[in-house]
């Protein structure tokens, strides 16, 4: 073996970190969605990121624990230290595009300063690849969760080296909050860590390296345990979609071959320099090229068997494997006797960086379109409509407008009832139109949704076939959607208020729920078996009268704990009636004079006076049944269905 002290670029260290941070500055400036308005949401993943941000900043302003715990052990897919990290920075800062912007910097600048202080090739390596590129600027999870790993791996090289507890300790608690961040990240420094106390025998090395790796492992199983959907939530990112199962292993790993070539190379000729640096590095007994070689084999080994084939699931791998690279390096210059090779070395991979910077541009545009400002129309759209008639549900595209995307605009709306559908449906891949039968199925899901107790409002969003936003795995999925939209139009049940098309080729049509002549509006608690509570000092009922009618009657009650008599009025289409009076329990029928024309639209406003409901709820009065009174005296009396989420 060749021995290589790890201190001894010491005296040459300082100038390389200094020019590869000025490097990453540059670069990451260069490639910042600065454009991005503040105005609109993320899309995707990455507004599921920010909302777990958000909530977890408003969890701390809060400074309940309850809360905090509460925002810690609910996560439905990702693990909550991302979350935790850019929720306590949010808390301070705010959560403007620019405030996370700065942010991913300091993140992609501590991941480059220390790969560059245990090697200037390995930082430059990390410089020069496009995706990590693309990705450094975003709120994705793969930034946090590479710079957790690269000093988690350093953090064991210290530790084997010193066979020192302190350092066995923080190695340990930095996997575990690598693990905690993304779990296929984390995973593998459960082999890497007793696999490096490998490198240097002793009996303190190795009890403490099973001890972290099982005190990580225990700890990760309580937190899973502790979690309010337990095993799944980590079954179901295990599982993920699948859209690779026919390929065998060495087909997948032809992919990621293929993948790291032009995705996380400086040019496909440093690819496989890269790859023979660090299997050169083997030939030095190190803790940390047996850390890194450890964490490499085992994570390509679970690529190689995951039928899910995702560009960022090299990320972490590539890293690990620049840091090998970045030792072999200095294995060869040893070999060579030429002191000058890894200053050489590094610097032609930054000179190619930069080089690259525009695939790393591309990427950025390609993935997180800089289109998506204009996408500020399409969300003040939606908002309106989630803040006018709760409850809604929503039918989009899965990229462009995900559940993360609608619930930071629920958040915006001040309301809590509204419903999202993505499509495509998770377990579908959005890479290949799915078979017609479970399109099918699908419409058949929606039909029933929306006809037999579905939501009173619905939002369809589909996208034209120019649209900058379409990717070309998604058109059989659009042109589903455009076909689903047609449905709605069919449905007889519902009634199209508007239709808006941008200039981002997004298309918005607002459909209502015809429930009978009668459907709530916004200002009504949930409903119950009996009817439904007016909430707070308002609440709209609209009618669509399919025959005339001379008079609206409503059947209503005060609750017992509530001030009685109460007094209210109403306005029909801006028409004052009342005050009407309603005393205590039970149920009495009021009624107002209203001729209706035949097919005719009217918008009803109850107003109340005070509140007071049971158990001290903002709660006005009880509504159970509504009847019109026809011109040729029959009467058309409906209890409305129950809505989702309402």
């Amino acid at each position: 073996m060749i021995s290589v002290s790890p201190t001894r670029l010491s005296k040459r260290r300082l100038p390389w970190v200094l020019l590869l941070t000025m490097a990453a500055v540059l670069l990451y400036v260069g490639l910042a969605p600065w454009h991005w308005s503040a105005d609109t949401p993320l899309l995707w993943d990455m507004s599921h990121h920010e909302l777990g941000a958000v909530d977890f900043a408003d969890a701390l302003r809060s400074g309940s624990p309850v809360r905090i715990a509460a925002e810690l052990f609910t996560a439905d897919l990702y693990p909550p230290f991302h979350s935790v990290v850019t929720g306590s920075w949010f808390a301070v800062f705010g959560s403007s595009p620019l405030s996370w912007l700065i942010l991913g910097l300091f993140i992609h600048l501590a991941t480059v300063i220390l790969l560059a202080r245990r090697n200037p090739l390995s930082a430059a390596l990390f410089l020069g690849a496009p995706l990590l590129m693309g990705l450094a600027p975003t709120l994705m999870v793969e930034p946090l969760a590479i710079l957790l790993l690269v000093a988690s791996l350093l953090a064991i090289e210290r530790a084997v080296r010193e066979e020192s507890l302190r350092w066995y300790v923080l190695s340990a608690l930095l996997a575990l909050s690598t693990l905690l961040t993304k779990y296929n990240v984390g995973l593998p420094l459960l082999v890497a860590l007793p696999v490096a106390a490998l490198s240097r025998p002793g009996r303190r090395n190795l009890f403490f390296s099973l001890g972290g790796a099982v005190a990580v492992a225990a700890l990760f199983l309580l937190f899973l345990a502790l979690q309010r959907q337990g095993f799944s939530m980590f079954a179901a990112f295990a599982r993920n979609r699948s859209n690779a199962a026919g390929l065998s292993p060495w087909q997948h790993l032809a992919w990621y071959a293929q993948l790291f070539a032009h995705r996380f190379s400086a040019g496909p000729l440093v690819a496989a320099p890269v790859v023979l640096l660090a299997a050169l590095a083997s030939f030095r007994r190190s803790a940390i090229t047996w850390a890194a070689g450890a964490y490499v084999l085992s994570s390509i080994a679970a690529l190689a068997l995951h039928p899910y084939l995702l560009d960022r699931n090299l990320s972490a791998p590539a890293v690990a494997l620049f840091l090998a690279a970045g030792i072999g390096a200095e294995v060869l210059e040893r070999v060579v006797g030429f002191r000058r090779l890894l200053p050489v070395m590094t610097l032609a991979v930054v000179i190619a960086a930069g080089l690259r910077w525009d695939d790393g541009r591309r990427l950025v545009e390609k993935e997180y379109p800089p289109i998506q400002a204009s996408l500020a129309g399409l969300s003040h759209l939606v908002e309106d409509q989630l803040r006018e008639t709760p409850p809604t549900l929503i039918l989009g595209t899965f990229d462009g407008f995900s559940a993360g995307w609608v619930r930071l605009l629920q958040r915006r709306a001040h309301t809590s009832s509204s419903v999202m559908i993505e499509t495509p449906p998770p377990a579908f891949s959005p890479d290949h139109s799915p078979p017609a039968t479970q399109l099918q199925e699908r419409e058949d899901e929606l039909r029933q949704w929306w006809a037999g107790g579905g939501s009173s409002q619905i939002v369809v969003i589909s996208l034209l076939d120019d649209s900058p936003l379409l990717r070309s795995g998604e058109r059989g999925w659009n042109e589903w959607m455009r076909r689903m939209a047609a449905t709605v139009d069919a449905d007889s049940t519902l009634r199209k208020v508007r239709s808006d098309t941008l200039r981002v080729g997004a298309v918005l049509s607002v459909y209502h729920l015809m429930d009978g002549p009668f459907w709530f509006g916004a200002g009504w608690n949930p409903r119950e078996d009996w009817g439904r509570w007016a909430q707070g000092h308002q609440a709209s009922l609209e009618i669509d009268s399919d025959t005339a009618a001379r008079a609206l009657r409503f059947e209503v009650t005060v609750a017992e704990s509530s001030p009685s008599p109460q007094t209210w009025s109403a306005t029909v289409d801006g028409v004052d009636f009342g005050p009407f009076t309603t005393g205590d329990p039970p149920w009495t029928w009021q009624e107002m004079e209203l001729p209706l024309k035949e097919g005719t639209h009217h918008l009803v406003r109850f107003h109340f006076e005070r509140t007071g409901g049971p158990a001290g709820q903002p709660l006005a009065l009880a509504f159970r049944r509504f009847r019109l009174d026809r011109a040729d005296g029959s009467q058309d009396e409906r209890s409305p269905r129950p809505k989702a989420g309402g």
